[in-house]
């Protein structure tokens, strides 16, 4: 497919991070692994950048899937892909909860090609593993024109979860701190859906722009022709072909 400059369209896939305590979390079609959803306001009227981002994703993004109270037993279960762009709308979900029943609108990104990670990995071991590199990344973050909403943020002299930070901006980089071995190979399994198919796509291309350590996470890959190229006009956290 060929865009307005008749130059060959790029296939840009974010990645997002799912933060849920529950397998319900609203019933049915709404429920856990089946979509992505959230108010669209506080009760106060204010927006929310955690809930904005459910809005933002598009068909074809990645969602990681974490589950479990964050603060002990969270664990990253698997990942889906996002068969529709996020979007408001004044349909409920069957159990809202008494915390989100005072919302009009809620905001919705549906999901499918659900793949589980073959062990489920500890976030709290990741804090503890991981805490040098977590806090490297996390500085690095600060440092970007095109800052990530991070899920993790510094508090009593460690690693935690920021507060309320139900759908939040991943990259590769990121992805591979978090889930290391956990990754799929690219062999036979796992691997070969939708969803760990491009994680695994994702992380091979960062590690081949390693030598230019400006370009991530503005590389970008042809579709049809697999070859990279830099774009800086349009920063994305992950381009996949």
């Amino acid at each position: 497919m060929f865009g307005p400059s008749g130059q060959k369209e790029v296939a840009i896939v974010k990645i997002w991070l799912e933060m849920s305590r529950d397998e319900n979390h609203g019933g049915g079609d709404w429920a856990f692994r089946k979509c992505l959803w959230s108010p669209t306001r506080k009760k106060t009227g204010q927006k929310w950048a955690y809930w904005e981002t459910v809005r933002e994703i598009k068909a074809g993004d990645l969602v990681l899937h974490l589950r479990g109270d964050t603060g002990k037993t969270a664990e990253f279960i698997g990942w889906s892909s996002a068969i529709v762009d996020g979007e408001e709308t004044s349909e409920r979900p069957p159990s809202p909860g008494l915390q989100w029943e005072y919302s009009p609108s809620f905001y919705r990104a549906r999901l499918g090609d659900y793949a589980a990670l073959k062990e489920a990995v500890s976030l709290r071991d990741i804090f503890h593993r991981q805490e040098a590199l977590l806090s490297d990344y996390f500085a690095q973050n600060k440092q970007r024109r095109d800052k990530l909403r991070l899920f993790y943020v510094r508090q009593s002299q460690r690693w935690q979860c920021q507060n309320g930070a139900y759908c939040s901006n991943l990259d590769a980089d990121l992805v591979e701190i978090l889930l290391g071995e956990a990754l799929p190979d690219g062999g036979s399994g796992e691997a070969s859906t939708a969803p760990m198919s491009q994680v695994t796509t994702a992380v091979r291309v960062r590690d081949k722009w390693q030598r230019f350590p400006r370009c991530w996470p503005y590389c970008a890959l042809g579709r049809s022709t697999g070859t990279a190229r830099r774009d800086r006009q349009r920063p994305v956290s992950l381009s996949v072909a």
